[in-house]
This record gives C-alpha cells, sequence and structure tokens, in this order.
C-alpha cells in the first residue's frame, strides 16, 4: 500500500484560468489521497515558417515561469510542501501521457489559452482521456474566472462575504442534508475499512465479497447522490457569481469519484484496497466542502428553495427523512 501511496498526482500547467483551477483542485486531492504532487508544464521549441524566432527567447524557461506564475496565483503565499514542479521538452499530450505512467491520477485544464506559444492544454486534455494510462481528471473554470487563493479567514471569506442566515426550512433541509452526508461518509468508510482488513488477512473468499458489497453500494448510494445534486442543487450555486468556481470543483471532484470506481471495478487484493481508501478519502473531502460552503451558498441563493429541492428526493437526503417529511404531511391533513 505505501508503494501506492508514494505515486503522484500530476498537474497539467499552462497558465490559463482551467489549469490554475487544476492546480489548486489537484493539491486538494494529493492531501486526500495522501500522494505527492507534481506541477509540470511542457515546452516545445518550433520553427514556423515566415516567423522570427528571437535567439534569446528560451521556452524552457518561459515554461518554468508560467509554472512559478501559477503557483502564486493558485495559493498565493502558501504554497504546498513537498510540491515538485517540472518543465519538460515535447509534444504536449504526448509528454503528458507519458508523465501519467507513474501517475496515481493525471489533473489538467479543460480550457487552455495557448500558453507557452499555445503548446499545452485545450484540446490535448481529450487525448490524454483517451490515452493516459492512470484516471484523468479534467478541471474547468468559467471565462474569466480567476481562482482565487484560500481565504484566511474561512467563516467569514469562504464565498467571497458572509452569507445570510437561512430560514427555518432551508435549516431544516441543511440539516437533513449533512445527516444524510454523514450517513453515507460513515457507510463508505466502514466499506473501505472491511475490505482493506480481508486483504490483510489475506482471505480471498472475504475480500471478494466485500468488493462487490462496496462496488454495488457505490453504483446504487453514492452515484445517484452526485447525479442528484448536480440535477437539484448545484445549477442555484453556479448561478452566482461567487459559486461559480466552487461548483467547477464539486464537479471536478465527481469525475475524480467516478474515475476511483472505475478503478476499483477492475482492481483486486491490495490494489482493490487502496483505491477504496482513496475514493473514502476524496469523497470525506468532497462532502465537508458541500456541507461548509455549498449549503451557506444555497441558504442565500435568490429564488432557489432548497426544501423544495429536496423534497421527496431519497438518493440527497434518505429514505429515513423522506418518511418523517411524509409522515408530517399526513398528520397535518
Amino acid at each position: 500500500m505505501a508503494e501506492q501511496g508514494r505515486r503522484p498526482v500530476i498537474v497539467g500547467v499552462d497558465g490559463s484560468d482551467s489549469s490554475v483551477a487544476a492546480l489548486r483542485q489537484a493539491r486538494e486531492l494529493a492531501d486526500a489521497l495522501g500522494c505527492p504532487l507534481e506541477a509540470v508544464a511542457v515546452w516545445n521549441y518550433q520553427m514556423v515558417p515566415g516567423t522570427f524566432t528571437p535567439v534569446l527567447w528560451n521556452p524552457a524557461e518561459e515554461a518554468g515561469k508560467v509554472l512559478r506564475d501559477a503557483l502564486v496565483r493558485a495559493f498565493g503565499d502558501r504554497q504546498p510542501a513537498g510540491i515538485e514542479v517540472r518543465a519538460i521538452h515535447g509534444q504536449p499530450a504526448r509528454a503528458l501521457v507519458d508523465a501519467g505512467r507513474g501517475a496515481r491520477m493525471l489533473v489538467l485544464g479543460g480550457r487552455g489559452r495557448g500558453g507557452i506559444s499555445g503548446r499545452l492544454l485545450g484540446s490535448v486534455s481529450a487525448a490524454c482521456s483517451a490515452h493516459a494510462p492512470c484516471p484523468v481528471l479534467i478541471v474547468r473554470a468559467g471565462p474569466g474566472q480567476e481562482p482565487a487563493p484560500p481565504a484566511k479567514d474561512s467563516k467569514e471569506t469562504a464565498m467571497n462575504g458572509p452569507v445570510r442566515e437561512p430560514e427555518a426550512a432551508d435549516g431544516a433541509a441543511q440539516a437533513a442534508l449533512r445527516e444524510h452526508h454523514g450517513q453515507m461518509r460513515h457507510r463508505l468508510q466502514s466499506l473501505a475499512a472491511a475490505l482493506a482488513r480481508a486483504v490483510a488477512a489475506g482471505d480471498s473468499v472475504a475480500a471478494h465479497d466485500e468488493h462487490a458489497v462496496l462496488v454495488e453500494w457505490c453504483e446504487t448510494d453514492l452515484l445517484p447522490h452526485t447525479l442528484a445534486e448536480e440535477d437539484r442543487l448545484y445549477g442555484a450555486a453556479a448561478g452566482q457569481p461567487e459559486g461559480r468556481l466552487l461548483v467547477s470543483g464539486l464537479l471536478a471532484e465527481h469525475q475524480a469519484l467516478v474515475a476511483l470506481l472505475e478503478e476499483l471495478r477492475g482492481a483486486g487484493g491490495t490494489a482493490a484496497a487502496v483505491t477504496a481508501g482513496a475514493l473514502d478519502r476524496v469523497f470525506a473531502l468532497h462532502l465537508d466542502k458541500e456541507d461548509q460552503l455549498l449549503l451557506p451558498l444555497l441558504a442565500g441563493a435568490p429564488g432557489f428553495s432548497l426544501p423544495d429541492a429536496v423534497e421527496g428526493l431519497e438518493a440527497l437526503v434518505g429514505a429515513a427523512h423522506v418518511r418523517r417529511s411524509q409522515a408530517g404531511e399526513a398528520a397535518g391533513r
């Protein structure tokens, strides 16, 4: 398991807004997975007929500057400890695919701006998704979005300002969502731990059974929950300027969860236990972000009713809350 943990999360950087968002997302994933973090810029010197390239221009130095500037934009003066930064030469897609051979995950921006003479991301992300030997996460930032460094006072500035206190109905809906999040977190943690115990004990039959139970739970509970969030909650948050980047990150985490589930389906033994642990940690990180940032933001969203959005939807709030709500309605009639 230690060998799996040393495989890095690699993020491609070209200086675009989406690659800076990818850098921040990769840092969160590396922390959650217990992996090293590597930031990579790819440069490629090409002479174009009919153009003049200044003799003093050094593309490798430019790539290094792009990386340094992106780190400042993403993290300000609080740089991630132990991050490895590399500027490598080659064709961007091929170089990133090669870098991914030893990676836990490859994280890329979905919309390159053509930094380093237009040679890194954009269509490259599609090629990497098709050919990389590791899971690939594509992170998108909306037009003109500048991913700001993390706020120093999370209570006051996590969403660029305080949000108004929710009304009573909103508070009840938030409580139901948080309760269901806690139940899902505990269930996934228990299933991943059971699989790890079976693998550690060398019980292949029990490991096979625990693996099947975990995959089935992810397919019947975790994935429907993420789809329901995207359908009922994320649109209202993304409609607010301060929520767009948050939703972009949450959607990227959904992609990471799906990628880990796909990896889990085909894994066995120690690899399955490691992947299950990674799935557990990423999901816990995701739920914390929703509880602390998304739900308060939705409470202040104009024209949006959180109680209406979650009413009767077991995938979001759990069957117990739906039954309690239905019983209350019946008693009131």
